[in-house]
């Protein structure tokens, strides 16, 4: 029975997720663990093994005849949150964008940083500001912050914010990456 799946990651090398993308034809998916401890045990991006991860577990549950979610103690929940995102500018440009989603009913924003500590947090309080509490803010550094100082700095002031959630912080160690 021929089964396919999908995944998505951040591609950072598309010649490399191709060929092994081909590797993988024909192999037996139910031994996913098997698969994706050799993908781990080489050179290729974290980013890159997830992706591969999604489409895998896709698989199995197409081979099964389940929905995705199943595979993973079923549904949780029957809705999910919309967001917008409101990326890098100047802080006024910031500020008209999150006060506009908000006032079109988005009550979820993710804030994208910069990485400037100081634009970073007066972005923040200013559209804090604005939308009050009642808006959950998640934010993301998109890798901007070099040390772990800076970023639990950038913490302590985001848990005074109110802010949900802080994505990508700083770049992952070179070791990191190559697992």
């Amino acid at each position: 029975k021929s089964i396919y799946g999908y995944g998505e990651a951040l591609s950072r090398d598309w010649y490399l997720e191709k060929s092994i993308a081909r590797m993988l034809v024909g192999k037996n998916v139910l031994k996913v663990d098997k698969i994706l401890s050799r993908l781990i045990s080489g050179e290729i991006p974290l980013s890159s093994i997830e992706g591969f991860s999604i489409a895998l577990h896709d698989c199995i549950a197409k081979y099964y005849n389940l929905p995705f979610y199943e595979l993973f103690s079923g549904m949780k929940r029957n809705s999910c949150k919309a967001s917008c995102v409101v990326h890098v500018s100047k802080k006024d440009v910031m500020l008209s964008k999150a006060v506009k989603w908000f006032r079109e009913g988005f009550k979820h924003i993710k804030i994208k940083l910069s990485g400037k500590f100081t634009h970073d947090i007066s972005v923040l309080k200013e559209i804090r500001g604005h939308i009050g509490k009642e808006c959950e803010i998640q934010v993301d550094a998109n890798q901007g912050y070099n040390n772990l100082e800076a970023v639990l700095r950038l913490c302590k002031e985001l848990l005074n914010l109110g802010i949900c959630l802080l994505e990508d912080p700083m770049p992952l160690s070179k070791a990191a990456m190559k697992r």
